[in-house]
């Protein structure tokens, strides 16, 4: 590029390819850290190439290019050149683009999701009463709890609690599809409707009845489980804290 450009000068264009040899440079050692490979370092290499392009275009600039140019070739390869670094700028942009937003969507997932029953966690969940205490929304808030959890870890094991709690959350997600929810902390998951208090009502019965009448399949035992539900009705004005103690301690249980 800088021998190019000082014996032809600008008009061929070879000095634009600078420009996308940074962006290059950058997404490269990016991708080697991902990779755990070995990689130059992206920032020394930038500089070097700006301290080239200064160079080789300052000397066009006072002594003009060593050989005379065809005006048409000139434009040809300018075209073509402009065509090739117009490319490669937006194709890395878009890679690295797209590179970031996946990786924010994973951060997200690792923050707000629970590994185990791949719901959201309590994070996510604060952030949500946040928003609704916020935005004064109506709603119905319900802790759901699996009734003598530790029995059944104590009887079947860990591993075995850790299945009635994949199959539970798979009936919460069935049973409450247009619900917010997620696993509050241990045992217990929060659950927030939109919906009338009757039909959110009718909603947990299904599910209620489904749990108990399904029992967890492990190891060639059948796991009896069953489901304690509390809710409330969100008043306005309320704030987060006053709606969390209402939802703990005037409910409608069953």
């Amino acid at each position: 590029m800088c021998l190019t450009t000082i014996c032809l000068g600008y008009g061929y264009g070879f000095h634009l390819y600078c420009f996308s040899m940074i962006p290059i440079m950058f997404i490269t050692e990016y991708l080697a850290f991902k990779l755990q490979r070995r990689s130059i370092k992206a920032l020394p290499v930038s500089i070097t190439i700006a301290i080239i392009y200064i160079i080789s275009t300052g000397y066009v600039a006072c002594f003009g290019p060593i050989y005379k140019r065809n005006q048409i070739i000139s434009a040809f390869f300018w075209i073509i050149n402009a065509i090739i670094v117009f490319s490669f700028l937006i194709y890395y942009t878009y890679y690295l683009i797209n590179i970031i937003v996946l990786s924010e969507k994973k951060l997200q997932k690792a923050a707000f999701i629970d590994q185990l029953t791949q719901m959201f966690n309590r994070h996510y969940m604060y952030d949500k009463l946040v928003e609704i205490t916020s935005d004064n929304k109506s709603c119905v808030i319900a802790i759901t709890d699996i009734d003598n959890f530790k029995v059944i870890n104590d009887t079947y094991g860990h591993n075995a609690g850790d299945e009635v709690l994949k199959r539970i959350s798979d009936y919460i997600r069935e049973e409450c599809k247009d619900y917010e929810i997620s696993r509050w902390g241990g045992e217990e998951f929060l659950i927030i409707s939109y919906k009338s208090i009757e039909e959110t009502i009718q909603s947990f019965e299904r599910l209620r009845i489904r749990i108990a009448t399904s029992p967890v399949h492990y190891n060639d035992k059948d796991i009896n489980v069953t489901i304690t539900i509390g809710l409330s009705l969100r008043k306005a004005g309320q704030n987060l804290d006053d709606l969390y103690r209402t939802n703990r301690q005037q409910t409608i249980l069953w």
